[in-house]
């Protein structure tokens, strides 16, 4: 069962499978917590020939995603690739309670750029980032969104998974592969994050799209989510530092 949570999780690139991502994209973001579930209540034999293999192919998976991530601009198809590229982080938590903290932040920020992509699919037309420009001046509670979701995502402190990873590489032993797998997940989500961010929340509008902000609502709710969750991350750190 210990196997089928890691596939689940995004060990396999299942995204290959599914031509129509905007179909599958739900589901490629539900079947990670399905697999966080099972993960839950079963342990890995870390000796095994099997996890070695497992650990091999997460970590060709994560590397694969961030150069298929370079060759769409679409936000709703980059939302589940964060989560493949993140995978590999599993081999160097642990503490089992710790990394279903960081992939469960992962999922959820996932999913708010997610929800940003179809907002922006179905509000504008397109959910590519190179169409929509200049967020921040014609809809800033949508810009606002988008940069929570993706600094969390980027692993950019203070936000809560740059916070947990730091409290895992304090508290654990890696090794070297841990920290060659530690230094490619701070490279690709950072680098993954700036070229959204880059694209999309600034520049000159896009005379051709007619910009419609979010609610005040959603922004609210999300924010407190997100401070929670960065709170959680600040004291995981504190607990391992003092």
């Amino acid at each position: 069962m210990y196997y089928l949570a890691l596939i689940l999780m995004g060990i396999l690139p299942y995204y290959l499978f599914g031509k129509n991502f905007k179909n599958y994209s739900t589901l490629f973001l539900g079947l990670p917590l399905m697999g966080l579930s099972i993960y839950h209540f079963d342990d890995p034999t870390t000796a095994s020939t099997v996890y070695k293999v497992l650990e091999l192919m997460a970590f060709t998976t994560s590397v694969l995603t961030f150069f298929l991530s370079y060759r769409t601009l679409n936000l709703i198809k980059l939302s589940y690739y964060f989560v493949f590229v993140n995978v590999v982080a599993l081999f160097i938590f642990k503490d089992k309670w710790m990394f279903e903290l960081y992939f469960g932040s992962l999922v959820f920020s996932a999913f708010s750029l997610y929800l940003v992509g179809y907002y922006m699919d179905k509000t504008f037309g397109s959910a590519n980032i190179d169409a929509i420009t200049g967020i921040v001046l014609k809809a800033p509670k949508l810009a606002l969104f988008l940069r929570l979701s993706l600094m969390n995502l980027g692993l950019y402190p203070p936000f809560a998974n740059a916070l947990i990873m730091t409290s895992n590489i304090v508290k654990t032993n890696i090794g070297v592969d841990g920290y060659l797998i530690v230094f490619w997940l701070f490279f690709a989500n950072f680098f993954m994050a700036f070229r959204i961010l880059n694209s999309s929340l600034f520049g000159k509008p896009n005379q051709l799209v007619n910009y419609k902000d979010i609610g005040q609502g959603y922004v609210f709710v999300f924010s407190i989510l997100f401070l929670v969750l960065t709170a959680v991350g600040f004291y995981s750190l504190m607990e391992v530092l003092l």
